[in-house]
């Protein structure tokens, strides 16, 4: 049974009949009684602080949830619950405890620091902090004097990050110390359904939107997700997004109007993956610049970008120093794929071997450009500062017009030198059916499963970051409108494969869920009998929606698959409804923790 410990402004005076006939449940109206109840709170326990603005200091919260009942500190009413002055959290060795629905306006250097924690989830608030000095706005990592990061599975998602003029960054994820035993970072933490606007002006260093690691750490594994956010007038560091950890995913982020690149810092086998990428012909606009070793770029977009060298949309500079090098070294990148890309209106496209003024003397190696569609009007489309070591080309298509050059001499099978046909629709420019980039790709990319659109590839792939299709388009650019405190909790198609329906009506074989039991996320996979209108929700187990998975229309025989994140919810009994054409399928799973 949860607790709900209830912090009103103004009417404390009109409740306190009803609060002395609530065991359990107390009310509070002053900033130093909700501080007392953050000291007390239990497993269960939700604290609400009402409309208002407080000034409630720092604040170390000791207490844990547990994955059945969390501890719950929240806005009242979603931003009418204002921090301000020195108003900050640091949660040390704390787990499944949830920040939600503040206003935070404090002059701190962080407003919120865990500290070896795990499943702390910061969800649905707005931060626009009063900065004097560089700040940290949200902090996850270890403690100063603990070897080990003993930091997992937090969540970031669904907040408001906005105006930072002075240094720092929005977002940083950090791990153990560097100068005790072997350093760690933070690992398996998800920064999701953010809207990040208006950070700058640009800094030579130190004030990227999102850090995830710092050269003490860069040789652990993070596998941190930055995905489904929305960067907006991003331009305060080079590095807007800096990955400085092993096996870090950005993918499925739109990036609008925002200087400088997503930097594969210090990293290796990370994955920049279906992002939208649009310039809007702002200065400095770039895409992905990398260093280190077992890089994927695939089915990004990138339109309307400006930037060169540094901020170039792909960008494969020398490297300084081997990947046994010094860990403040740019590694030499090699052993990197950049396949299933959209380049269209840019002023600079694929760049190789800038050498930063003669200080990198390392050529890139072992690099695969494949299936990429690369359309501009100036400047080489592929442009080559120092030649690579053992650069393939495969399966491309290169269309220069204006000034434009192809920039390199290639062979039918590295590159067709064609238009690709592309239509502009819904501000995007996409192949049409009659486009030669259909069915198209060379090579084998198993792991390449859907386009941009979340759309299935099928067995003949098409070049380019869009595949064409008919059906239902299930990702886009993100809007404001998608993000943020008030967007919605929404999942993705992870993929859709074209099959026979042989199933009745309410077979397993329709709804399928993967793993089941699960902790803290499930596949669920769904087959329509029928097309048209569907719906695929999740209930508890007394029959109230806690998730719509995907409202739309749908083809029979397609398959259609939905990622159900439980990260939030206590561990027990759900049921996945999937309905279209007044055919009805139930399936019961388990959710354990």
């Amino acid at each position: 049974m949860k607790r709900f410990v209830t912090i009103p402004l103004l009417a404390a005076l009109l409740l306190c009949a009803a609060e002395r006939s609530e065991a359990g449940r107390k009310v509070y109206s002053t900033a130093s009684s909700f501080k007392t109840a953050l000291q007390s709170a239990v497993p269960g326990d939700t604290i609400e602080l009402a409309d208002g603005s407080y000034d409630i200091g720092g604040n170390s919260l000791t207490k844990s949830g547990t994955a059945q009942q969390r501890i719950v500190i929240k806005a009242l009413n979603r931003g009418k619950a204002e921090l301000k002055g020195k108003s900050a959290f640091t949660g040390k060795g704390i787990a499944y405890v949830t920040i939600e629905g503040f206003l935070v306006t404090s002059d701190v250097s962080t407003a919120v620091k865990t500290e070896s924690c795990n499943n702390v989830r910061i969800t649905r608030n707005t931060f626009r902090l009063s900065e004097t000095t560089s700040s940290k706005w949200v902090l996850i990592g270890g403690t100063y004097n603990i070897a080990t990061a003993n930091s997992f599975e937090n969540r970031v998602d669904h907040n408001l990050f906005e105006n930072k003029k002075q240094l720092g960054n929005y977002i940083t994820i950090d791990g153990s110390p560097d100068d005790l035993g072997s350093p760690e970072a933070s690992r398996d933490d998800r920064i999701d359904h953010n809207h990040f606007r208006t950070i700058g002006p640009r800094a030579a260093n130190e004030m990227e939107t999102v850090r995830i690691g710092h050269s003490g750490i860069c040789r652990s594994s993070s596998r941190t997700a930055v995905e489904f956010n929305l960067f907006e007038e991003c331009d305060g560091d080079p590095e807007i997004v800096s990955v400085k950890t092993r096996h870090t995913s950005v993918r499925w982020n739109t990036f609008r109007r925002s200087q400088g690149t997503v930097c594969l810092r210090s990293s290796d086998s990370s994955t920049v993956e279906g992002n939208w990428f649009l310039g809007g012909g702002k200065s400095g606009t770039g895409g992905v610049r990398m260093y280190g070793s077992g890089h994927r770029v695939v089915n990004n977009y990138f339109s309307g970008l400006t930037g060169d060298t540094w901020d170039a949309p792909v960008t494969i500079t020398n490297g300084d120093a081997e990947l046994t090098g010094s860990v403040t070294s740019h590694w030499r990148p090699q052993n990197i794929t950049v396949a299933f890309n959209t380049f269209v209106g840019n002023v600079n496209n694929i760049q190789f071997g800038f050498t930063n003024n003669g200080s990198y003397s390392k050529p890139p190696k072992d690099l695969l450009v494949a299936n990429n569609i690369v359309a501009g009007a100036q400047n080489p489309l592929v442009k080559i500062i120092t030649a690579p070591s053992n650069l393939t080309y495969q399966g491309n298509i290169l269309f220069p017009t204006g000034s434009a050059t192809v920039g390199i001499t290639v062979t039918d099978a590295q590159a067709r030198v064609t238009d690709p046909l592309l239509v502009f629709t819904d501000s995007l420019w996409r192949i049409a059916p009659e486009s030669p980039a259909v069915n198209a790709a060379a090579g084998s990319f198993p792991w390449v499963i859907t386009d941009i659109d979340g759309q299935m590839r099928d067995g003949a792939p098409d070049a380019g970051a869009d595949e064409w299709s008919g059906g239902t388009r299930f990702n886009r650019p993100l809007t404001a409108a998608d993000v943020g405190p008030e967007g919605p909790d929404s999942l993705v198609i992870i993929t859709a494969v074209r099959r026979p329906v042989t199933a009745a009506p309410g077979s397993p074989e329709l709804l399928r869920v993967f793993p089941n039991p699960f902790n803290p996320s499930a596949t669920v996979r769904f087959t329509p009998p029928n097309g048209g209108e569907a719906e695929v929700t999740v209930t508890d187990l007394l029959g109230r929606e806690v998730t719509l998975l995907f409202r739309g229309t749908v083809e029979p025989g397609r398959e259609y698959a939905f990622r159900f994140d439980a990260g939030a919810f206590a561990a027990g009994t759900f049921f996945v409804h999937a309905q279209t054409d007044g055919v009805r399928t139930v399936r019961r799973i388990l959710l354990v923790k």
